[in-house]
């Protein structure tokens, strides 16, 4: 389902990495290298798609909460903390990043108005929130 939700979104997260997250100095080359890949620009993409992406990955989003509640959470092994944790809330992580619209898009497709996956986030923040700056 990782790779579902990515493949859905990604007219949306390849357009908002350079747009939001690269430096100026590194976008002319991330545009370019990716115009020759999907064909046309990164903001073309991003707007012949963007309301379709959300609805395509929204199945995925829910099938990853199904798997959280398979369990009494708040991980994906209940109360064991595994690799799948760290991935899937590095994922949510760079959603996150990427702006509060797309985090709050990713909350709605859930499918628990992001319930699980806040308690997921809060209970990797032993190991996500960096103190070392």
């Amino acid at each position: 389902h990782l790779r579902g939700v990515l493949i859905a979104i990604q007219p949306i997260h390849i357009h908002l990495i350079a747009t939001r997250l690269l430096s100026e100095k590194s976008t002319p080359y991330f545009f370019e290298t990716r115009k020759k890949d999907i064909g046309k620009s990164t903001a073309e993409w991003y707007h012949e798609h963007e309301g379709t992406a959300w609805r395509k990955s929204t199945p995925h989003f829910s099938a990853i909460t199904a798997l959280l509640k398979e369990t009494d959470g708040p991980y994906f092994m209940g109360g064991v903390v595994s690799y799948v944790d760290f991935i899937w809330a590095a994922v949510l992580l760079f959603f996150q990043t990427l702006g509060d619209d797309v985090f709050t898009n990713v909350l709605k497709a859930s499918g628990d108005d992001g319930e699980s996956f806040k308690a997921l986030l809060e209970a990797v923040q032993p190991w996500s929130t960096r103190n070392d700056f």
